[in-house]
């Protein structure tokens, strides 16, 4: 099994500057673009600005990233941040280690988006409008 933790960068400020409602939209959006990546597979909104995707084929998704325009935010990109970790649970601890695992990686790729040094940005340095 393979957990995916899937956040959406900047989810913060899209809502401070394009509204609530333009947020929620990109959270619906996120919920069908996750269930079209990973068919057959068990998708939940986590928390927030994150879901969680638990499935059983291994590739499902190998990227780090996933872009995708949306109308509620002209002249940018929905950018998704996606950790994954492998196991295989036995039980319920094991379950949300492998869920924590997936976090954890998740984050990693957040910093990575953020860093120059990987080519990222620093989000308290730009405009998102």
């Amino acid at each position: 099994m393979t957990a995916y933790m899937i956040d959406i960068n900047d989810f913060k400020e899209i809502n401070d500057i394009y509204g609530h409602l333009a947020g929620d939209d990109i959270l619906h959006e996120t919920g069908k673009r996750l269930k079209e990546m990973f068919p057959g597979s068990r998708c939940y909104r986590y928390g927030g600005d994150e879901f969680l995707v638990l499935d059983t084929n291994d590739d499902a998704y190998e990227k780090e990233t996933f872009v995708f325009p949306h109308s509620s935010i002209p002249g940018r990109d929905v950018l998704l941040c996606i950790g994954r970790a492998k196991g295989d649970p036995a039980d319920a601890a094991q379950l949300f280690q492998l869920i924590k695992d997936a976090d954890a990686d998740m984050y990693e790729v957040k910093r990575k988006t953020h860093s120059p040094e990987f080519g990222g940005h620093d989000r308290r340095r730009r405009n998102l409008k």
